[in-house]
């Protein structure tokens, strides 16, 4: 009698079920795969796993504005007297919106490029983590993606700046250069 370890039987769709039956049948079989289930799990996983991305994306994104936006209120708070007394002097609060929000933007893009390579680490941490013995999963990111996502900061950055921004708009230039001892 001959014994196999692994046997590719190709046949018609419809006769797949009868002959993953007969194997079972027969003395010794262990494990049995047809190749339409198994795919229709693994893309079952992949939508998982983009379920899974469009989450931490959510997430990451969420956690980005709440950064972004602490941060930037408090370079505005700390900020105060030097931005109340250039409007006092006449600088208009288009030219303060562009100077603050250039810093901020030079800031995100200086810090894009770590991101980017911890995102690569982290998704490859997390492709990992699905591999089995039967099959190996690796992340393809393509730039497409990643100038997505990089766009998609900068639009985090830009909103999260809206409430300070309008405070540099409200305040009261009296109160704001007043000397503080």
């Amino acid at each position: 009698m001959n014994r196999y370890n692994a046997l590719y039987l190709s046949s018609d769709p419809a006769g797949a079920n009868r002959i993953q039956d007969e194997i079972y049948d027969m003395p010794g079989a262990a494990s049995v795969q047809v190749k339409a289930g198994l795919v229709a799990r693994l893309k079952s996983l992949m939508a998982l796993t983009n379920i899974f991305g469009w989450v931490l994306l959510g997430f990451g994104s969420a956690l980005a504005f709440v950064v972004v936006f602490t941060t930037f209120t408090a370079n505005v708070t700390e900020r105060t007297r030097e931005i109340a007394t250039m409007r006092t002097i006449g600088e208009d609060n288009f030219r303060l919106t562009v100077m603050v929000t250039m810093e901020n933007l030079l800031l995100t893009i200086a810090a894009l490029p770590l991101g980017v390579w911890l995102g690569i680490l982290a998704t490859d941490a997390i492709f990992a983590s699905f591999n089995t013995m039967s099959y190996t999963l690796t992340a393809s990111i393509y730039p497409a993606s990643v100038a997505r996502i990089c766009l998609l900061m900068l639009a985090v950055v830009l909103l999260s700046e809206i409430p300070p921004v309008r405070r540099i708009f409200r305040l009261d230039l009296a109160e704001a250069t007043k000397v503080m001892e």
